[in-house]
């Protein structure tokens, strides 16, 4: 079902392609059957509950910008920019979900969750604005994003006529509500964030947050850097000990070999 979508939508974005040369009534003409079959096969994908990381960025100061800028120009600098924050977002193991004019939405866990989905998700909003920071110069010059994470229960499931998946519920709007919420530059976190990834950040405590539709209000945090693994450390300093790490390793590896067993008359040699 997934490969035929693909299909149909490979055949979609062909006929847009033909639109000069067959005429928009033929390419629409044409369009209807595939739309529907779209359709068709959306209805047959059931709702799945799933556990995922949501993450919305938006950038800050871009259509100030663009209104300085030739169309053509506008379009190559939007085409560099999201190269550089969609390789962050798939470099850390997530799904680009959308783009919204100059807002990204990704997900982790939405193709099975892992247990790190959170924390992957905080890398990627690091990642993210590193490569922003050296682009254009960065700030002040260059661009900067509001980033906002949130971890939570949705339903993935297929909408619109074009059959695309996303997720839907409470959680993907929180997310957004926490980016719309954060300061330029910054990355802020939900405590549903936060608990999965406590000990792995710098982050410090926000004022509570209330958020439209919520009773009580909203525990944030922002996020500054990622912590060294100390596991990591403590490996990278023994390596670096010399030789004598490769002679431990082999002196390990023996011991866990089973040692033969001598006779009961056996006597060791002297």
């Amino acid at each position: 079902m997934r490969n035929e979508r693909d299909l149909l939508l490979r055949a979609i974005a062909m006929l847009e392609q033909q639109r000069p040369a067959l005429g928009d009534e033929a390419v629409e003409a044409a369009l209807v059957a595939l739309r529907a079959r779209i359709a068709a096969l959306a209805s047959q994908v059931p709702l799945e509950r799933r556990h995922v990381t949501v993450l919305f960025g938006d950038l800050c100061g871009f259509t100030a910008m663009s209104e300085r800028m030739d169309p053509e120009d506008v379009s190559e600098l939007m085409n560099a920019l999201w190269e550089r924050v969609d390789a962050a977002i798939v470099r850390h193991g997530g799904r680009i979900d959308k783009h919204i004019g100059d807002a990204v939405m990704a997900l982790w866990g939405a193709d099975g969750a892992r247990e790190d989905d959170p924390e992957q998700a905080l890398h990627a909003a690091l990642d993210i604005q590193a490569q922003l920071s050296s682009f254009l110069a960065g700030p002040p010059e260059g661009l900067r994003m509001r980033i906002g994470v949130h971890t939570g229960p949705v339903l993935l499931g297929v909408v619109g006529t074009l059959g695309e998946l996303t997720v839907m519920g409470d959680t993907v709007n929180t997310a957004s509500r926490l980016e719309q919420a954060a300061a330029e530059g910054t990355i802020l976190i939900s405590h549903g964030t936060y608990r999965h990834v406590s000990g792995a950040f710098d982050v410090e405590p926000q004022a509570p947050l209330r958020l439209k539709g919520k009773q009580e209000p909203l525990q944030v945090y922002r996020v500054t850097a990622a912590r060294p693994t100390p596991s990591a450390g403590r490996a990278g300093a023994w390596r670096a000990s010399g030789p004598g790490w490769w002679d431990a390793r082999r002196s390990r590896a023996a011991c866990a070999r089973p040692c033969p067993r001598r006779s009961p008359g056996a006597v060791a040699s002297g």
